[in-house]
């Protein structure tokens, strides 16, 4: 929250005029904006593009949010609420279908800034717009502050702000369907199979995501036993992104045994993998057969014979159990840099944890791993003390009986 003054500037420099200018109810609608900087910049924008300060005044009065109360009770930040409903009134007003684009952006996930080619995928297919169009839209959207644009056009990344995507989700509620068509204006760029979708920087980071979100978990389950997918995922977002996806369809507080144990192999197979994928992809059908081929469940068989039919370049493949097998006290396999000196053993646990971090491990685990790293190092502190009194304590009694001795 920002002092009235400062307030008042900052709403005179998104309206695109001096403060001493600005109309006697500019100070009552930084008033209703609650002084706070993300609704006085959607008012200022308003007024540059016309908006009478009186009318943006009874519109913040008269903003009816029983919609959102009834999603968010007890909001914290109903005066930025009543500043964006009336802002996107206004954008319906000049456009209704551009209120539905923007309403469209709640597919996307929070705090994530979005690939511009991904939202004009969306658009396109939604609602029929040119992709000129659809840059243009979100150049409109950035100017009124109802999104953050980022780089240059075509390659911006589009961000909207925590309050903007919980208004969006509280107008849309289920959106369910607005995730199957986003997935079906993706289908549109691959006929092959979803292995063969665009690399955007939004398609293989987030299929998975959006997959499980539409509810086709069958879908999402073949996926992720499927060679080609695995292959292009890797290729697209390398190894930590691609043993994450299966922490979307799987619990992964579920112990072993529960759940989905097939993907559970692969997603395992995968992370004793990582240290080499990391630094040679092209070794994913050597790693793969060589940790599962003693399995003998039908689905990991079908995708070890996909490996072989699939791998058309030359590639050392095992004809038995050749590398660690998934299930194991072995999870994951560290090839970081750095030394192993004994002034440098706190530097070393971290490079550790970060390499953890870096080939797919997921916090939790790091996580546990740290708190366990501590708790030998608070014991080792403890041990080290303790043999320093027992030397002490021997010295002091060899001194002892050296007194006795000379006084005999």
């Amino acid at each position: 929250m920002l002092e009235p003054d400062a307030a008042l500037s900052l709403l005179a420099d998104w309206a695109g005029q001096p403060a001493a200018a600005l109309a006697p109810e500019a100070r009552a609608v930084a008033a209703e904006c609650g002084y706070l900087p993300f609704a006085l910049a959607l008012c200022g924008a308003m007024a540059r593009d016309g908006a009478l300060w009186a009318d943006l005044l009874d519109a913040l009065r008269e903003a009816d949010l029983a919609f959102l109360q009834a999603q968010f009770p007890n909001y914290p930040y109903p005066d930025v609420l009543r500043a964006l409903k009336v802002s996107v009134d206004a954008l319906a007003a000049s456009d209704p279908n551009w209120a539905k684009h923007y309403q469209e952006l709640a597919v996307f996930p929070a705090d994530e800034a979005v690939p511009e080619a991904a939202i004009v995928q969306l658009w396109v297919h939604t609602n029929g717009l040119n992709e000129r169009a659809a840059r243009q839209l979100l150049t409109t959207l950035g100017r009124k502050s109802l999104v953050r644009l980022e780089g240059q056009a075509p390659q911006r990344r589009v961000a909207l702000h925590d309050l903007q995507h919980d208004y969006l989700r509280a107008a849309l509620r289920d959106l369910t369907g607005l995730h199957a068509e986003l997935l079906a204006a993706y289908r549109e760029k691959c006929p092959e199979g979803w292995h063969a979708g665009p690399n955007d920087g939004y398609f293989f980071e987030r299929l998975t995501w959006h997959l499980a979100r539409a509810g086709r978990v069958d879908e999402l389950r073949s996926l992720l036993l499927n060679y080609r997918w695995l292959r292009a995922k890797l290729d697209a977002s390398g190894p930590a992104a691609l043993i994450a996806d299966y922490d979307v369809a799987l619990d992964p507080a579920a112990p072993p045994g529960a759940g989905d144990e097939t993907a559970r192999l692969v997603q395992s197979a995968l992370r004793l993998s990582a240290h080499v994928l990391t630094r040679d992809a092209t070794q994913l059908p050597s790693q793969l057969t060589g940790r599962l081929l003693s399995r003998r469940e039908g689905e990991i068989e079908k995708l070890l014979r996909q490996v072989r039919d699939e791998t058309k370049t030359p590639w050392l493949r095992p004809l038995s159990q050749a590398l660690t097998a998934p299930g194991g006290a072995l999870i994951y396999t560290l090839k970081g840099q750095g030394t192993h000196e004994a002034g440098r053993q706190r530097h070393d646990r971290d490079l550790i944890l970060a390499e953890l971090l870096r080939q797919g491990a997921r916090h939790a685990d790091v996580e546990r791993l740290f708190q366990v790293v501590v708790e030998v190092e608070l014991a080792q502190l403890v041990a080290d003390a303790v043999g320093q009194l027992d030397d002490q304590r021997a010295a002091a009694g060899a001194q002892q009986r050296e007194g006795v001795a000379r006084q005999c």
